[in-house]
């Protein structure tokens, strides 16, 4: 360093050295400010783009997550239909006298079925549930007609 300062007054001079200076010291500021901006815009740069990658993960991860949601409710759906629409042919079967196990599955696959779908069912109580099949609704033209009941199921008045 002392060897600089010596060829520095020699070159330059003992009236300019301090001016030289000066202006030195504030391009070295002014390198410094530079480069410190440069590092700082790098720095947001890189923690932006780790935010966007970060982001995209997680729409990622949602996108694969509403997929499985969607397959599962699709697949248990599918299922409840196919028990629905085989409970319809078993009673359509035994309404037409086509006998009493039509349309149903076998006895192992119901009971298969109904494990496979109970992993899909929620977990809360909401209430009892209907188990088996439900004796259909009577309507008036099922009933047979009474002898104290006028014809068109309307009261006769004295």
């Amino acid at each position: 360093m002392l060897i600089i300062m010596v060829i520095a007054v020699i070159v330059i001079g003992p009236r300019q050295l301090p001016q030289v200076a000066r202006t030195m010291g504030r391009m070295f500021a002014q390198l410094k400010r530079a480069t410190n901006d440069l590092r700082s815009a790098v720095s947001k740069e890189i923690a932006e783009q780790e935010e966007l990658s970060d982001f995209k993960q997680f729409t990622s991860d949602l996108e694969s997550e509403v997929y499985d949601i969607r397959t599962t409710a699709q697949r248990t759906i599918d299922r409840e239909v196919e028990k629905e629409e085989a409970e319809l042919r078993r009673l359509e079967g035994e309404v037409t006298g086509e006998g009493d196990d039509a349309g149903q599955e076998p006895p192992g696959e119901e009971a298969d079925s109904r494990e496979a779908t109970a992993e899909y069912l929620p977990t809360e109580d909401y209430g009892p549930r209907l188990e088996g099949p439900q004796e259909p609704a009577r309507s008036a033209e099922d009933e047979p007609e009474r002898a104290d009941k006028p014809a068109g199921g309307r009261k006769e008045s004295a």
